[in-house]
């Protein structure tokens, strides 16, 4: 099965329980993405609007140093905020930050859920050693690495704001996304 396609009948599946809980739907937009953007955000209001706990959080695609920046077609923040509102007027709930900045790798309570159920914190480095911390079972329950969940949560832990930020990069990665914060 398609990983879109996965991903998306366990976003249906949550939103047909009643269990109490947040999910950030994240969205990342490029200049070829907008109409595409705009038909995924329609998909998902048929079945989201009115659903506060799922919310959706949209920026400009990112060149974060790789080798395929060149390739990144990033878009300005009117664009961004067209997005927004067209999502608004769908009736989805959007995702607000707050100041100051913390990266949400850095909470313990958020994971990513990859397709084949590997949990991982951050959506950069994804396929790095350190990024996987454990795994979604299937009988639902969950095997952390509470090592590497911990070593994830050491901003908020240590209360260092700039690991807080960016634990993937910490301090050298502060500097490239000061941006956000």
């Amino acid at each position: 099965m398609p990983t879109f396609d996965t991903v998306y009948i366990n976003v249906i599946n949550a939103q047909n329980s009643d269990l109490d809980f947040g999910m950030v739907i994240r969205v990342r937009l490029h200049r070829d993405s907008i109409e595409s953007v705009k038909s995924l955000l329609r998909k998902f209001a048929e079945v989201l609007r009115g659903d506060g706990r799922f919310s959706f959080h949209m920026r400009s695609i990112s060149r974060l140093g790789g080798p395929n920046d060149d390739r990144i077609h990033p878009v300005d923040d009117g664009v961004v905020e067209e997005v927004r509102e067209y999502a608004r007027s769908l009736g989805l709930k959007l995702l607000e930050l707050s100041l100051p900045y913390i990266c949400y790798a850095s909470w313990l309570n958020s994971l990513v859920i990859m397709p084949d159920g590997t949990l991982s914190k951050c959506t950069v480095r994804l396929y790095e050693n350190i990024n996987r911390v454990g795994k979604l079972n299937d009988d639902g329950t969950l095997t952390i690495d509470e090592n590497k969940l911990l070593w994830w949560a050491r901003g908020i832990i240590n209360n260092d704001l700039k690991a807080a930020a960016c634990p993937a990069f910490s301090k050298e990665g502060y500097e490239a996304i000061k941006w956000l914060i």
